[in-house]
């Protein structure tokens, strides 16, 4: 028995130094390999400090196109993620509505209905479908049933048309709820165009990607509360992982 505490002793021991020498080893490496540079005056990686987040944009887009940056990297955004992923009032989620391109609506059983998904394409409403027991039915509007204070939701609707159509449900139907589906990722802007432009304005810190290959190799662009760009942020490893 004595045998056994003791075993138990240094085992426990032994897990506890090697967690420890993981965590020094991790920071260490981190220390040694990261390479540091902040600009805060002046231009870097084709960015000027003091430009608005427009110019900076427009920067970012010809940097795509040169392909000296890959394009934006992953965002997470607090008040995106806090929430979206969990059935929600409609009217939570107003103002990022056409930033997913996947929805899913629950509390729809007065509409004959278990579950209903939105699926958006450019912008527009790409599929309707009525979701239960396992089967995916495609409609071309819904509801399906005739509601005199409703109108329903249409292939080719606008992501503004369909919010507002929703709205009209949830006023009628306060049970409905709406969240974004579990695999569908927040958009961002492929090229830095024009008409993407929206996904990003509301947001003060741009992750910009400069590798295809290596995650750590990164641009972030901070911007103040007026949307002037203030700090460049260059991001990488002397040793780095893909």
């Amino acid at each position: 028995m004595i045998k056994f505490f003791t075993f138990l002793t240094y085992s426990i021991f032994g897990i506890i130094a090697l967690l420890v020498l993981l965590i020094v080893g991790l920071w260490a490496f981190h220390t040694i390999t990261i390479i540091d540079n902040t600009i805060d005056n002046g231009e870097g990686y084709g960015f000027n400090i003091g430009d608005s987040k427009i110019d900076s944009y427009k920067k970012l887009k010809k940097l795509i196109e040169t392909k000296q940056v890959v394009g934006f990297g992953y965002m997470y955004p607090k008040e995106v993620y806090s929430h979206f992923y969990s059935p929600q009032e409609i009217y939570k989620v107003k103002n990022d509505f056409h930033r997913w391109s996947y929805w899913i609506i629950t509390g729809v059983e007065k509409f004959q209905a278990n579950r209903i998904d939105l699926d958006f394409e450019n912008g527009e409403l790409n599929e309707i479908r009525n979701v239960g027991d396992g089967s995916f039915v495609s409609l071309s509007h819904w509801p399906e049933s005739s509601f005199s204070n409703i109108d329903v939701l249409n292939i080719g609707d606008s992501y503004s048309s369909a919010y507002q159509k929703l709205e009209t449900i949830y006023k009628s139907y306060p049970l409905v709820r709406v969240g974004a589906a579990g695999f569908d990722s927040y958009k961002l802007p492929k090229l830095a165009s024009k008409d993407e432009y929206y996904l990003v304005k509301d947001f003060n810190r741009w992750n910009l990607r400069v590798s295809p290959r290596f995650f750590s190799n990164s641009i972030t662009l901070s911007f103040d509360e007026d949307g002037k760009l203030i700090e460049i942020y260059r991001n990488r490893y002397y040793l780095e992982f893909p």
